[in-house]
């Protein structure tokens, strides 16, 4: 049984060396346009990972996907004079940062063309309060932006500004999506009552949001 045992396990071991060499010794006798290119399959499977995760990207924070800032010079105007130096970083991030800023115009855009197809006012109203509440959601990583800038930390700042200028911003843009909405709602469902109450709605969403939800996680951050 021993000798059976020990036959069996030095013929694997030489078939396995054989069919390696031979694979070789295969591989060597390719012409060059015929070997397998590892290269280019490990491109081809990067780039369709990216489109994955660029589609992924159009709704929500991908940390796959890296963005570059950009200076977007045309843009300034937008960005009024804070006297708390926090309101002013916040809005630069926004406008600078493709991940911030695409990710609220993709979102604020999606939902107006969807309500402008939606002639129910309940089901409108369920998907505004639903985008307003996905924008705040995926705005609020914001708050931590500037946590590894150094510069942040030695600048004398008031240490419950950060927080102040942060919730004041969040519930502009909030505000700013629930008045775009309110168009569409009215471009959809030509009635002054209904839009006035879409309008009421979403914003009361937007100010319990960031003053309630968003509030607890900031302070829990």
């Amino acid at each position: 049984n021993d000798f059976i045992y020990m036959l069996g396990l030095y013929a694997s071991i030489y078939l396995a060396l054989g069919i390696t060499v031979g694979l070789i010794l295969y591989l060597k006798s390719l012409p060059k346009n015929k070997i397998i290119q590892w290269n280019y399959l490990i491109d081809v499977e990067k780039l369709r990972l990216m489109r994955k995760y660029s589609f992924f990207n159009l709704f929500t924070d991908v940390p796959q996907v890296k963005k570059k800032a950009k200076r977007r010079k045309y843009l300034d105007w937008l960005i009024p004079k804070f006297k708390n130096v926090y309101g002013y970083l916040f809005i630069r991030a926004i406008i600078r940062n493709g991940e911030y800023s695409g990710l609220y115009i993709r979102l604020t855009v999606i939902e107006f063309i969807v309500l402008l197809f939606i002639p129910k006012f309940w089901l409108s109203l369920v998907i505004g309060m639903l985008f307003i509440y996905l924008i705040g959601f995926q705005m609020l990583p914001l708050y931590k932006y500037f946590d590894d800038n150094v510069f942040v930390h030695l600048y004398p700042l008031e240490t419950n500004s950060k927080g102040k200028e942060f919730k004041n911003i969040l519930l502009a843009l909030l505000i700013i999506n629930a008045f775009l909405a309110t168009i569409a709602v009215y471009i959809a469902i030509p009635n002054l009552l209904l839009s006035g109450a879409f309008l009421a709605l979403v914003l009361v969403e937007s100010i319990l949001f960031v003053y309630g939800y968003a509030n607890l996680r900031l302070e829990k951050s």
